[in-house]
């Protein structure tokens, strides 16, 4: 079976504004920011992709030694693994369209980064979104219970 990695549900909140993906760990407060080709691999874990069509789709997508795109993209999804953002799927990984996007102009790869920040954890782990039910955010838990 192919190795696929689901979003870490419901310990990480996410979001993709204008090809930006912002992460927060409401576990450790800690929050990231995706830009870029990593940005490309979040939405790749999104969609259920596993290792090999997320390596495909981007060298579709972008110029670069395929054996580059391999390891930078392993080592980038390792990364996530360890900082707890992803975690194995159990599901069948879904078959992607790697051609989707392809029509525009294509960029140089580059290895996709991991920024991460640490300075509002505090604020962040007092933050109402953690008192919420087992299906995540925004189903508050009564307060009497």
């Amino acid at each position: 079976m192919a190795t696929a990695y689901r979003v870490n549900l419901p310990r990480v909140v996410h979001e993709t504004v204008d090809g930006e993906s912002m992460i927060i760990d409401g576990d450790t407060g800690a929050y990231y920011s995706l830009r870029g080709t990593a940005a490309v691999v979040w939405s790749l874990i999104e969609e259920g992709a596993s290792r090999d069509r997320m390596v495909s789709a981007l060298a579709e997508r972008f110029d670069g030694e395929p054996g580059t795109i391999m390891a930078e993209t392993c080592r980038f999804l390792q990364e996530l693994h360890d900082n707890g953002l992803i975690v194995e799927s159990e599901e069948e990984p879904s078959a992607i369209d790697t051609k989707s996007g392809t029509s525009e102009e294509r960029k140089i790869f580059e290895a996709p980064q991991l920024a991460k920040f640490t300075d509002m954890q505090e604020i962040l782990l007092v933050d109402p979104i953690h008192e919420v039910t087992d299906e995540g955010w925004p189903h508050r838990q009564d307060a009497n219970a």
